[in-house]
């Protein structure tokens, strides 16, 4: 069963890839991006913004999201409308682009500009140049630190 699992979901790319926002607003994904996502069964795209980045959430990743706070039903209504405030369905266009929704590119300025993308489980993010820059320095401060528990646990180097 977990090999039949494997074949119907495979491993999102790993690692932040350039790219960049059109002045349509239109974002190229890189080709392992495409691959990806033409390979999942659930072919629905969301972009949408959470604490000041754009995200777009694949495979059902934002309703399984929503999912998750069911119990709670004034927080699901929240980010529910959070997200649809700021986001919109999007679609894979046959050139292997998407084209992000208005008012998020002018609110987060991605009109025209280069930005990078990373996979997080079916999510991927959109950081700015600043927000890539910020996020490398961050981890460049806790790497050795991080590289000493890394190996004690036996992570190979």
């Amino acid at each position: 069963m977990a090999q039949a699992e494997a074949v119907l979901t495979p491993r999102n790319p790993r690692g932040f890839h350039s790219a960049r926002v059109d002045a349509a607003g239109r974002l190229k994904l890189p080709a392992k991006y495409q691959e990806y996502l033409k390979a999942l069964i659930d072919k629905t795209l969301f972009a949408t913004m959470y604490e000041g980045m754009a995200r777009i959430y694949s495979n059902g990743s934002f309703e399984r999201n929503l999912e998750l706070l069911s119990e709670e039903p004034a927080l699901l209504e929240t980010m529910a409308k959070y997200g649809d405030m700021f986001g919109a369905d999007v679609d894979l266009d046959p050139q292997g682009r998407i084209t992000i929704p208005q008012s998020l590119r002018k609110l987060l300025g991605l009109e025209d500009k280069s930005v990078y993308l990373r996979f997080d489980g079916d999510v991927i993010s959109i950081y700015s140049e600043e927000q890539h820059k910020a996020e490398q320095d961050r981890l460049l401060a806790e790497i050795e630190e991080s590289l000493k528990a890394a190996k004690a646990k036996g992570f190979r180097l």
